[in-house]
Protein backbone atom coordinates (compact mmCIF):
# COMPACT_ATOMS: atom_id res chain seq x y z
CA UNK A 1 0.00 0.00 0.00
CA UNK A 2 1.72 3.16 -1.10
CA UNK A 3 2.77 5.52 -3.84
CA UNK A 4 2.66 4.29 -7.42
CA UNK A 5 5.45 5.44 -9.70
CA UNK A 6 7.38 8.68 -9.37
CA UNK A 7 6.37 11.96 -7.79
CA UNK A 8 5.13 13.16 -4.41
CA UNK A 9 3.62 10.85 -1.85
CA UNK A 10 -0.17 10.49 -2.09
CA UNK A 11 -1.94 12.57 0.57
CA UNK A 12 -4.71 10.83 2.50
CA UNK A 13 -6.91 12.82 4.89
CA UNK A 14 -8.59 11.01 7.77
CA UNK A 15 -11.03 13.79 8.66
CA UNK A 16 -13.36 13.64 5.65
CA UNK A 17 -12.47 17.13 4.33
CA UNK A 18 -14.98 16.86 1.49
CA UNK A 19 -17.89 15.75 3.65
CA UNK A 20 -21.27 16.69 2.15
CA UNK A 21 -23.76 17.76 4.82
CA UNK A 22 -27.47 17.70 3.95
CA UNK A 23 -30.32 19.19 6.02
CA UNK A 24 -32.75 16.60 7.41
CA UNK A 25 -36.35 17.51 6.48
CA UNK A 26 -38.62 18.01 9.49
CA UNK A 27 -35.74 18.49 11.93
CA UNK A 28 -34.53 22.11 12.03
CA UNK A 29 -30.79 22.40 12.65
CA UNK A 30 -30.19 18.66 12.02
CA UNK A 31 -27.80 17.66 9.23
CA UNK A 32 -26.66 14.28 7.96
CA UNK A 33 -23.69 13.11 5.90
CA UNK A 34 -22.85 9.89 4.09
CA UNK A 35 -19.36 8.76 5.04
CA UNK A 36 -18.77 6.07 2.41
CA UNK A 37 -18.78 2.31 2.56
CA UNK A 38 -16.85 0.74 5.40
CA UNK A 39 -16.35 3.98 7.32
CA UNK A 40 -15.90 3.58 11.04
CA UNK A 41 -16.11 6.84 12.95
CA UNK A 42 -13.66 7.23 15.80
CA UNK A 43 -14.00 10.87 16.78
CA UNK A 44 -15.95 14.01 16.13
CA UNK A 45 -14.64 17.50 16.70
CA UNK A 46 -16.52 20.76 16.83
CA UNK A 47 -14.67 24.06 16.90
CA UNK A 48 -11.49 22.19 17.80
CA UNK A 49 -13.01 20.31 20.77
CA UNK A 50 -13.99 16.66 20.87
CA UNK A 51 -17.60 16.48 22.14
CA UNK A 52 -19.15 13.72 24.18
CA UNK A 53 -20.58 10.77 22.32
CA UNK A 54 -24.38 10.73 22.12
CA UNK A 55 -25.95 7.31 22.53
CA UNK A 56 -29.13 5.93 21.00
CA UNK A 57 -31.97 5.45 23.51
CA UNK A 58 -32.69 1.80 24.35
CA UNK A 59 -34.99 0.00 21.94
CA UNK A 60 -34.33 2.26 18.94
CA UNK A 61 -32.78 0.73 15.81
CA UNK A 62 -31.39 3.39 13.50
CA UNK A 63 -32.03 1.33 10.37
CA UNK A 64 -35.80 1.81 10.84
CA UNK A 65 -37.08 5.19 9.57
CA UNK A 66 -39.51 5.69 12.48
CA UNK A 67 -36.70 5.11 15.00
CA UNK A 68 -34.38 7.50 13.15
CA UNK A 69 -37.12 10.14 13.31
CA UNK A 70 -37.56 9.64 17.09
CA UNK A 71 -33.82 9.75 17.64
CA UNK A 72 -33.35 12.94 15.61
CA UNK A 73 -36.21 14.63 17.47
CA UNK A 74 -34.38 13.91 20.76
CA UNK A 75 -30.92 14.96 19.55
CA UNK A 76 -29.85 17.97 21.67
CA UNK A 77 -28.23 21.09 20.19
CA UNK A 78 -24.54 20.36 19.74
CA UNK A 79 -25.28 16.61 19.73
CA UNK A 80 -23.94 14.01 17.34
CA UNK A 81 -25.81 10.96 16.20
CA UNK A 82 -23.78 7.79 16.11
CA UNK A 83 -23.03 6.40 12.67
CA UNK A 84 -25.57 4.01 11.22
CA UNK A 85 -25.48 2.63 7.71
CA UNK A 86 -22.45 4.85 6.96
CA UNK A 87 -24.41 8.00 7.94
CA UNK A 88 -23.80 10.41 10.78
CA UNK A 89 -26.04 13.18 12.16
CA UNK A 90 -25.44 16.47 13.94
CA UNK A 91 -27.76 19.11 15.43
CA UNK A 92 -26.01 22.46 15.30
CA UNK A 93 -26.15 24.89 18.20
CA UNK A 94 -27.79 27.75 16.31
CA UNK A 95 -29.41 25.79 13.49
CA UNK A 96 -26.81 26.93 10.95
CA UNK A 97 -24.65 24.92 8.59
CA UNK A 98 -22.13 22.53 10.32
CA UNK A 99 -19.10 24.06 8.61
CA UNK A 100 -16.79 23.57 11.61
CA UNK A 101 -17.67 19.91 12.30
CA UNK A 102 -14.96 17.31 11.59
CA UNK A 103 -15.61 13.56 11.46
CA UNK A 104 -12.48 11.42 11.87
CA UNK A 105 -12.26 7.85 10.55
CA UNK A 106 -11.10 5.21 13.01
CA UNK A 107 -7.98 4.31 10.99
CA UNK A 108 -6.80 5.59 7.63
CA UNK A 109 -4.93 2.35 6.88
CA UNK A 110 -6.23 -0.68 8.79
CA UNK A 111 -4.55 -4.05 8.35
CA UNK A 112 -5.95 -7.09 10.12
CA UNK A 113 -5.22 -10.79 9.89
CA UNK A 114 -2.86 -10.28 6.97
CA UNK A 115 0.57 -11.50 5.88
CA UNK A 116 3.37 -9.89 3.91
CA UNK A 117 2.00 -6.34 3.63
CA UNK A 118 4.09 -3.22 3.06
CA UNK A 119 2.72 0.26 3.85
CA UNK A 120 5.14 2.85 2.48
CA UNK A 121 5.51 6.31 1.02
CA UNK A 122 2.14 7.70 2.18
CA UNK A 123 1.40 11.19 3.48
CA UNK A 124 -1.39 10.76 6.06
CA UNK A 125 -2.93 13.86 7.64
CA UNK A 126 -5.58 14.65 10.26
CA UNK A 127 -6.49 11.14 11.34
CA UNK A 128 -7.60 9.49 14.55
CA UNK A 129 -5.14 6.63 13.94
CA UNK A 130 -3.02 6.75 10.79
CA UNK A 131 -1.90 3.10 10.50
CA UNK A 132 -3.46 0.31 12.58
CA UNK A 133 -2.10 -3.25 12.37
CA UNK A 134 -3.57 -6.21 14.25
CA UNK A 135 -3.21 -9.98 14.17
CA UNK A 136 -0.82 -9.83 11.23
CA UNK A 137 2.53 -11.32 10.23
CA UNK A 138 5.43 -9.76 8.33
CA UNK A 139 4.08 -6.22 7.97
CA UNK A 140 6.47 -3.41 7.06
CA UNK A 141 5.56 0.22 7.79
CA UNK A 142 8.20 2.54 6.34
CA UNK A 143 8.90 5.97 4.89
CA UNK A 144 5.47 7.41 5.71
CA UNK A 145 4.80 11.02 6.68
CA UNK A 146 2.11 11.26 9.36
CA UNK A 147 0.87 14.49 10.89
CA UNK A 148 -1.89 15.73 13.18
CA UNK A 149 -3.27 12.47 14.58
CA UNK A 150 -5.77 12.67 17.41
CA UNK A 151 -4.75 9.33 18.87
CA UNK A 152 -1.93 7.04 17.74
CA UNK A 153 0.10 7.56 14.56
CA UNK A 154 1.26 3.94 14.11
CA UNK A 155 -0.49 1.29 16.19
CA UNK A 156 0.70 -2.32 16.29
CA UNK A 157 -2.34 -3.45 18.19
CA UNK A 158 -2.23 -7.13 19.11
CA UNK A 159 -0.87 -10.51 18.08
CA UNK A 160 1.50 -9.22 15.40
CA UNK A 161 4.69 -11.10 14.51
CA UNK A 162 7.78 -10.21 12.47
CA UNK A 163 6.79 -6.57 11.90
CA UNK A 164 9.19 -3.77 10.98
CA UNK A 165 8.57 -0.04 11.48
CA UNK A 166 11.30 2.23 10.08
CA UNK A 167 12.04 5.68 8.66
CA UNK A 168 8.60 7.21 9.35
CA UNK A 169 8.10 10.88 10.21
CA UNK A 170 5.44 11.74 12.78
CA UNK A 171 4.48 15.34 13.58
CA UNK A 172 1.96 16.33 16.26
CA UNK A 173 0.64 12.97 17.46
CA UNK A 174 -2.20 13.68 19.87
CA UNK A 175 -1.48 10.68 22.05
CA UNK A 176 1.39 8.46 20.88
CA UNK A 177 3.64 8.32 17.81
CA UNK A 178 4.24 4.54 17.94
CA UNK A 179 2.33 2.16 20.18
CA UNK A 180 3.19 -1.53 20.28
CA UNK A 181 0.58 -3.27 22.43
CA UNK A 182 1.96 -6.81 22.54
Amino acid sequence: IGAYGEGPKPVIYGDNPTIQWEPVPGHPGVYTAYLGEGSIVASRAWQGHTPLRYTVPAGLILSRPADVDKFLASLPPGGFGPPSGNRVWVRTLGGGWPADVKIFRSAVVAIGRSKHVIVENLDIRRANTAIDVSESDSVIVRSNDIQDTLGIAIYLRRRNTNCLVENNTVLRAGNTALYVLT
